[in-house]
């Protein structure tokens, strides 16, 4: 590798990790190196580095720089196709895709060239399709359901600026069930009086096949209606964090862009904390935390949280290991604060009667699926706020960024759905 090769290459690795003081001086390195302001390779990686942190402005400077030092590159076209994405120009992204395709047909640019293609495609009513608000609402004034408008560069910039205060997350926290449960009757043997309190926030219904014990997804639980009753009740309470955790980033969504509740904003709080292996291994601790609160010793069970440790991570790398461990913190973070939630309902004398079905299952002895990685820790609240905001724009520039409009539209026409019957 030559000098000026492991010059650029170096600063590229370790540009992410350093704040602008330090870029600043990297460049001076590389500058006593190499004449910069005509040297494509500088140019390109300076695009790089300004994508990555989403400045596609400069991004969109440096690489038409570098396209004016070399416009027969397929990588240079590419870059400006992504550039144009995060300035949201897709005709421009589009032409740019089809240059870089027309030099060299990689799968990375075939990939995106197709998204940006289906993404044009899409009728003006579906990207601007309007929904009935959804119950449960603070005195928010606007009523964000445009999929473009939603990761324009303005609302982005709010994730930055605006997050929960104490005050307004515990007040929704216990108005999210209180609104749930208003003028409803909950009555019966323990297991009727948890089928109806999840009645009130979710769609319900039994499957007889596969192995999971439940499932959440667009506000809809699936339970095995062949467990027994303890079992079912802990699906339950495990697929209700589930859906009570999407609900913390709905609000959040609502709370910062001053709108009420729609199927778009559902779709993206669903889509924040399920689509990245991190957030999903968050989600899982999460659900199983709230879920072994609740139930006996003996019902603990962080399986399906092992699954995705499994699928996903390698607890042998240490990279992974602490991305592991903090999944597990903010996993819990949230648990503890659904938990609090569910205390509305959840009295000791229901949590008795739970306990006492463990017994009539005979369950007391029932096989302990934990995991190596439960912890006690938690955020402060303040930090918590940021995590929020953080996990949310790491899904808006997700989609902007890789134009994942189609499973959104996906996401957003289901839960339109479910909510129809809810």
């Amino acid at each position: 590798m030559g000098r000026k090769e492991y010059v650029f290459k170096d600063f590229l690795n370790k540009s992410k990790d350093y704040n602008d003081n330090h870029l600043k001086e990297m460049f001076k390195n590389i500058k006593k190196v190499i004449p910069y302001e005509d040297n494509y390779e500088y140019w390109v990686i300076l695009c790089e580095i300004n994508l990555s942190r989403n400045n596609f402005e400069k991004a969109n400077d440096a690489v038409n720089n570098a396209i004016r030092l070399n416009n027969s590159s397929s990588k240079v076209w590419y870059l400006k196709a992504r550039t144009s994405i995060g300035l949201m120009n897709y005709k421009k992204a589009l032409r740019a895709s089809e240059r870089a395709l027309s030099i060299d047909d990689n799968p990375e640019y075939r990939e995106l060239n197709q998204n940006i293609r289906r993404f044009l495609n899409f009728k003006p009513e579906e990207i601007d399709q309007h929904t009935d608000e959804i119950t449960f609402k603070q005195n928010y004034t606007n009523k964000l359901d445009n999929m473009v408008t939603f990761v324009s560069s303005e609302n982005i910039e709010l994730l930055k600026t605006k997050k929960f205060t104490r005050d307004v997350y515990y007040t929704i926290l216990e108005g999210v069930i209180s609104e749930g449960l208003k003028n409803k009757t909950i009555s019966g043997d323990i297991f009727t009086k948890i089928k109806q309190f999840a009645e009130c926030f979710v769609n319900i219904s039994f499957k007889s096949e596969g192995e999971e014990h439940g499932t959440y997804v667009f506000n809809s639980v699936q339970i095995d209606a062949r467990l027994n009753t303890s079992r079912k009740i802990g699906a339950f309470i495990h697929e209700l964090a589930h859906h009570f955790l999407s609900e913390i980033f709905e609000q959040a969504l609502m709370y910062i862009y001053d709108s009420v509740k729609t199927d778009t904003i559902e779709a993206f709080a669903w889509y924040s904390i399920s689509q990245k292996p991190e957030w999903l291994l968050m989600n899982e601790y999460c659900a199983h935390t709230v879920e072994c609160y609740f139930m006996p010793y003996e019902g603990f069970n962080y399986e399906s949280f092992n699954k995705v440790i499994r699928e996903n991570f390698n607890p042998d790398d240490s990279k992974d290991l602490e991305r592991i461990k903090k999944a597990a913190v903010i996993g819990n973070t949230f648990a503890q604060d659904i938990i609090y939630m569910l205390n509305k309902f959840f009295t000791d004398d229901l949590k008795n009667e739970i306990n006492l079905q463990y017994l009539k299952d005979n369950l007391m002895f029932a096989r302990y699926f934990g995991t190596e990685y439960l912890t006690n820790e938690r955020y402060v609240d303040e930090y918590k706020f940021d995590l929020i905001n953080m996990i949310l724009n790491d899904a808006i520039l997700d989609v902007k960024l890789n134009l994942s409009y189609s499973q959104l539209f996906y996401f957003k026409n289901s839960f339109k759905n479910v909510n129809r019957t809810l």
